[in-house]
């Protein structure tokens, strides 16, 4: 840029993405939403009912990043497993867990950029439940399309979702980023071929480590000044 030196973030894009970037898959629980702690207080509640203790910190790790029935049956011991649902519906989510989710800080500002620059935004989530509900409740769901859940597609880390979204758009995955913050995203992302960045785990092996969407957004805007376009010339394909 004109001599300058540029940021480190913004030079992983660069190398990540040498044909640009076309598509950005966002994971939602843990990237575009802060629900660790909802997460946390549902199962919780749901171990309750059954006078069981709080979940350990394996448990709170497991159900994370896993759909709800998985987590269910791995928090809920199969003697409990017949009242279920019972357990399940004396959960009021919208009084006693939504509350507890916050918009993760900058997202508003970094989609309405990728959006003004002309990269396609998509969900891919292992929730099967209240996805969309969610997206609307935090004035998200406009920004995505396809929103794929685990109740449209397998869940991650099997990559028909990611596959789907490929297909759905026409773009090649060497121009697709997959921000997730999970073991389960990275696979996805492995698997169908896209360019992963870790969001706030550094554990995650990753081209492009994110600490935070306000520094993903100062080095997309020097990403896209160095390139000037979002398609630039790239090997032929064969």
């Amino acid at each position: 840029m004109n001599g300058e030196q540029i940021s480190p973030l913004a030079g992983q894009l660069s190398r990540a993405l040498p044909c640009g970037l076309a598509g950005v898959i966002f994971d939602c629980d843990g990237v575009l939403l802060d629900s660790e702690e909802s997460n946390t207080r549902f199962y919780n509640l749901a171990r309750a009912y059954f006078g069981l203790p709080p979940m350990s910190k394996a448990q709170e790790e497991f159900v994370h990043m896993h759909t709800s029935s998985q987590s269910l049956e791995h928090v809920i011991p199969p003697g409990f497993m017949g009242r279920l649902r019972e357990a399940v519906q004396s959960i009021d989510y919208v009084r006693d867990v939504i509350p507890y989710i916050r918009a993760e800080p900058g997202i508003y500002d970094l989609l309405q950029f990728l959006r003004g620059v002309g990269v396609k935004l998509a969900v891919h989530t292992n929730r099967s439940t209240f996805a969309d509900d969610l997206l609307e409740r935090f004035h998200l769901k406009e920004y995505f399309n396809p929103i794929v859940t685990a109740s449209s597609c397998a869940p991650k880390p099997a990559p028909e979702g990611a596959l789907f979204i490929l297909q759905d758009w026409g773009i090649e995955p060497d121009m697709v980023m997959f921000v997730g913050d999970s073991r389960l995203d990275a696979q996805t992302a492995q698997s169908a071929n896209l360019v992963f960045a870790s969001f706030k785990n550094p554990d995650l092996e990753s081209a492009v480590p994110v600490p935070g969407f306000g520094q993903m957004l100062a080095a997309l805007k020097e990403f896209f000044t160095m390139r000037r376009v979002i398609h630039t010339a790239c090997p032929v394909r064969g």
